[in-house]
């Protein structure tokens, strides 16, 4: 996909640079000159174009350069140009061209957009100073390298062309931008460049952008050989000698070659079929994204708590870019090797000193290999570097998760200790640094680069495409001859050349470039391998080995080893143990090691039994030991147990599996001690035919088969093994009938004892024995065995029993009226029968054929029937009862003396209203009550049954009577006030009311009341509730005393 893109514009005018000409470096300010040569401040470009110079200094300038006449201009042309670039263009270093005095002329030219080698930069016409200025910015974050040569001129000011150019073929899009293939031809063509009036054209200047530049005719064709990115741009030359400055770039994208992982049969079999798979085809991307990586080796030395720190400087990305998602994180790639993974401790730490550890201490690794090291101690060449990466979605472990002890640890993605994702946030530019910790002695390794994957988009300014192959048939195909198949996709075809010889065949994949790529592939057809399953065999009583051969095979295997790898888990070595490896009984070398991880490569037979042996080393065990077996593929095929015991830990015959490799496979598998051995042992007790199928690995269409048949003879079948348990009164049968099989009938029996015994049986009269019966015939002597056991009488395995029973539940709850009926009918031994009820005390009774048992509350009995024979029977029973019946009844309620209370009682489970309630000592049914005192009443129900509920108490409460004092009757003057008040009016339900009258007559219904009696007298007051709470009334006397008459 195209990102952005980058312009760079490549022009090369021959310029002459006089040995002795006037030099001027860059600086701050103004110089007058017509000749010389024009420099960075140190001397030039350092190695450039064969100019020897140095790398220029960090900083920055504002130079002009203006000629020594009047009327005259500066024309500076450029010999060499490289200063230091940045793949984010606004972190490079830039050289910037002024039309002027100052640098508020025109600008002229941008060495972020046009590289200035081979270009001239003259003052123009209406530049009346006739100078021109440069400005050099540094970028602080960069490293200086290169610099600029040119030279420098007084020439008539120019009037400048202007440059019109096109893309004639391909045609381009709207942003003059074209996808090629390699070695395809591109038109350009001048399409209406013009010169400054009075001047005419001379030159067209074609840069292609690959260092390759066309001067002179107009149009031009091009190709180009390599894939990338190329800008293409248009300079055209008056014939004064002045160039255009106007730049239009046009883009060339380049397809990049597809990866073919096409799958086929190199080799196929006269007369089989062979197959050719393109899918998929990998689109290779590029891009103009420089390798983020640090390479060079870095080596891990043997030391305890050793650190090692390597670090990656980014300087490219935007100020203050951070990474803002984990998404954006690829991965943390290494190219390493060390010989002991489980002391490593490894960790990424990004600018801002956030830390992830990558793999922890200890980490489970024990002496599991990165790569391939040198596990050879003092000796410290490197040994093979593998790809491993940490990646934020990996889920297959750790490094220590995966680890085999003394293997290499497979390239790939794995699983981080620590989460990558901690790392959002961090800041882009600055120094990322990877440090190890070799935590343990006794082993070394190195890092070879390691790098850091990010999301491409993250750069800017990167330019990064990826033509891309479609898996249909109109993208790829396949051709050639004797094609019996074709899949929908045409990726995908089978084959069946008729004769011997080679077979050519071509998938052809076309990519979004339209680019045509192929690829040929020469197929082998030979003679498959023939084989002999070997003779038929007769077998008697013990296994026999099948013995296959191969007559003939074509193909050639490559040689097969496995790798024995002899390793400690316990943090010491091997400490000399030993073990002794043999191939089909034959000792072959024993092995012997010291470290903690050594490994063997050994030849190994294929299809030989392999066996190990573990021998403790002189002066005893260390403990942790562990010996590992991969096969010629890598795969592990045996894993010891840590610290295994001394002895035979493995044997097995073992088949090798690399290319061309004979694989066997013998059907059917039953009666084989390793179906895929070449020559197994057999053991079956009838008649087999097997087929041996063998073909070589990777070449399935090779298969060829063939049979051997394994005979039992039927006269000398004694049958197979069997075992009978009987009842005592099964009766008499023959023994051969319950052999297993088909035993023939000429053999002998003998009991356990050894006695000979005729073939026969009576459970009766006989006791159980195992026996044996043998059959002896052409050479062969089989026998089978015949186990009886007889169950005595009496055991209850033997009875059987017949009756019919009823069990009939409690009535109520908690009742005593359940009953449990059984009537016998018949049992092995007829009766009398003893039957047994069993509640805490056996209960017994003895009857003919039928009994029940009265009076059983709730619960469970266990029932014991004997019969006359001793025959006994058990069974448990269960006596159920209803639960217990549940009434409510109103609330406890308060009334007033003389009030009513309404006594009710109902249940939620007498749905029908059948059950009667029953208040004790008034009756049943709802009941009204009047008590003059605090009282309890109670309920209870009962069903039509008669089962009773249990009882419920019902409290219903009275009030306490009316209570009131008034004040002591008084004396007071005529017409004098006084007040009659209320003194701790109490009692009744509440909501006391006060009526106070003189003779009858009410005047007042306060609690208190002011009067001024002229005369004696009686004041009663009322006192009731809002009840039936009898009223109360209180009186006083006021006795008034005629106020005295006085005469003067």
């Amino acid at each position: 996909m195209l990102d952005k893109m980058l312009v760079t514009i490549l022009m090369i005018v021959g310029s002459i640079v006089m040995m002795n000409a006037q030099v001027y470096e860059i600086e701050n300010g103004n110089v007058t000159a017509c000749g010389g040569v024009f420099y960075d401040d140190n001397g030039g470009v350092d190695g450039n174009d064969g100019i020897i110079g140095n790398d220029y200094s960090p900083n920055s300038y504002t130079y002009t350069i203006c000629p020594e006449t009047d009327g005259d201009g500066i024309q500076v042309s450029f010999v060499g140009f490289s200063v230091t670039q940045n793949i984010n263009p606004d972190n490079s270093d830039i050289l910037l061209i002024y039309n002027g005095d100052s640098a508020t002329g025109t600008p002229m030219g941008n060495s972020n957009s046009l590289n200035f080698s081979g270009i001239t930069f003259s003052a123009t016409a209406d530049n009346p100073t006739g100078c021109l200025t440069f400005v050099f910015i540094h970028n602080e974050l960069n490293l200086v390298t290169g610099g600029w040569q040119a030279n420098l001129d007084c020439i008539t000011p120019c009037s400048t062309p202007i440059a019109n150019g096109s893309i004639v073929s391909p045609v381009p899009d709207a942003n003059n931008a074209i996808q090629t293939c390699l070695g395809q031809s591109i038109s350009f063509a001048d399409i209406g460049s013009t010169p400054a009036p009075g001047f005419t054209l001379e030159n067209y200047i074609w840069n292609f952008g690959d260092g390759e530049t066309s001067i002179g005719p107009a149009n031009v064709d091009y190709q180009y050989d390599v894939p990338g990115e190329y800008i293409v741009t248009l300079v055209v030359e008056d014939n004064n000698g002045c160039q255009s400055t106007n730049v239009t770039p046009y883009q060339i994208l380049v397809s990049t070659i597809p990866i073919f992982n096409t799958d086929f049969s190199e080799e196929v079999c006269l007369g089989g079929d062979g197959y050719l798979d393109g899918s998929p085809v990998q689109g290779i991307t590029w891009t103009s994204l420089p390798p983020q990586v640090v390479s060079g080796v870095t080596f891990l030395a043997d030391g305890v708590g050793f650190e090692f720190n390597s670090s990656l400087d980014f300087n490219f990305f935007e100020d203050d870019q951070v990474l803002e998602s984990c998404d954006d994180l690829y991965s943390i790639d290494v190219n390493m090797e060390h010989s002991y993974i489980g002391d490593l401790d490894i960790t990424i730490t990004c600018p801002d000193g956030t830390e992830v550890i990558l793999l922890d201490y200890p980490n489970g690794g024990g002496g599991g290999y990165l790569g391939e090291p040198i596990d050879i101690g003092g000796d410290f060449t490197p040994g093979v570097g593998y790809d491993y990466a940490w990646t934020p979605d990996a889920s297959n472990g750790t490094f220590g998760d995966n680890a085999i002890g003394g293997a290499p640890l497979p390239s790939g993605n794995y699983e981080t200790t620590g989460d990558l994702c901690d790392l959002e946030g961090c800041p882009l530019n600055g120094q990322w640094t990877m440090t190890i910790v070799d935590n343990l002695g006794a082993d070394d390794g190195n890092i070879f680069e390691w790098g850091i994957s990010l999301n491409p988009e993250l750069f800017p300014g990167v330019t990064t495409f990826t033509p891309e192959v479609g898996l249909s048939a109109d993208s790829t195909f396949i051709t050639g001859d004797f094609i019996i198949f074709t899949s929908d996709d045409a990726n995908y075809v089978e084959f069946t050349p008729p004769a011997l010889g080679s077979y050519e065949y071509e998938f052809t994949a076309i990519n979004t470039f339209g680019c045509v790529t192929d690829t040929i592939v020469n197929i082998e057809v030979v003679n498959g391998p023939v084989i002999d399953a070997g003779l038929d065999l007769l077998i008697c009583n013990d296994p026999l080995d099948m013995s296959s051969q191969i007559v003939s095979n074509d193909f050639e295997p490559e040689p097969c080893e496995f790798t024995f790898v002899l390793s400690n888990n316990g943090g010491f070595g091997f400490n000399s143990s030993e073990v002794i490896v043999s191939f089909d009984g034959v000792v072959n070398q024993t092995l012997i090691a010291f470290g903690v991880s050594e490994s063997f490569d050994i030849a190994v037979p294929s299809g030989s039994e392999l066996t190990l042996e573990y021998v403790f080393a002189p002066w005893g065990e260390g403990g942790g030991n562990l010996v590992t077996v991969l096969d010629d593929s890598g795969a592990v095929i045996f894993e010891s147990d840590e610290s295994p015991l001394e002895g035979i830990i493995f044997q097995e015959a073992v088949v090798c599996t690399g290319p061309a490799q004979l694989q066997y496979e013998w059907s059917p598998a039953e009666g084989l001690s390793n179906p895929f051995s070449p020559s197994p042992t057999v053991d079956v007790s009838q008649t087999t035919e097997f087929t041996l199928s063998v073909y070589p690995m990777g070449f399935e269409g090779c298969l060829t088969t063939d049979v051997v048949t394994v005979s039992v003879d039927p006269a000398g079948d004694p049958g197979t093994d069997s075992t009978l348990v009987l009842c005592y009164n099964y009766g008499f049968f023959d023994l051969i009938d319950v052999l297993g099989g088909n035993p023939v009938s000429t053999g002998e029996w003998v009991d356990g004892d050894g006695n000979v015994v005729v073939g026969a049986f009576n459970t009766v009269t006989d006791a159980s024995d195992v026996f044996t019966y043998t059959v002896t015939n052409a050479g062969c002597t089989n026998s089978a065995q015949l186990d009886i056991s007889v169950i005595p009488q009496g055991d209850p395995i033997c009875c059987e029993f017949d009756y019919t029973s009823e069990t009939t539940d409690a009535l109520c709850n908690a009742s005593s009226d359940g009953t449990f009926s059984i009537s016998m009918i018949s049992s092995s031994e007829g009766g009398p029968w003893t039957i047994t009820l069993l509640d805490g005390v056996p209960v017994v009774q003895i009857a003919d054929n039928q009994i029940t048992f009265t009076g059983l509350a709730a619960g469970s009995y266990e029932i014991g029937i004997e019969d006359a024979g001793l025959c006994i029977t058990n069974f448990t029973i269960d006596i159920l009862e209803p639960p217990l019946i549940a009434i409510e009844a109103v609330m406890d309620t308060t009334i007033c003396i003389g009030g009513t209370a309404l006594l009710d009682s109902w249940s939620t489970t007498d749905l029908n209203n059948n059950y009667s309630y029953t208040w004790i000592d008034l009756g049943t049914g709802s009941q009204s009550v009047q008590p003059l005192y605090n009282e309890i009443y109670q309920v209870f129900a009962a069903t039509t049954d008669g089962c009773l509920s249990p009882i419920e108490d019902v409290a219903v409460s009275v009030y306490d009577p009316l209570s009131i004092m008034v004040s002591d009757d008084t004396f007071i003057c005529q017409d004098s006030p006084i007040v009659l008040e209320t003194i701790n009016p109490n009692g009744g339900f509440g909501g006391n009311n006060f009526s106070w009258a003189v003779s009858g007559n009410q005047f007042s219904s306060l609690d208190e009341v002011l009067i001024s009696p002229s005369s004696t007298t009686e004041y009663c007051v009322t006192f009731t509730d809002g009840c039936e709470t009898p009223a109360l009334t209180e009186c006083i006397l006021v006795e008034v005393e005629e106020t005295p008459t006085v005469s003067l």
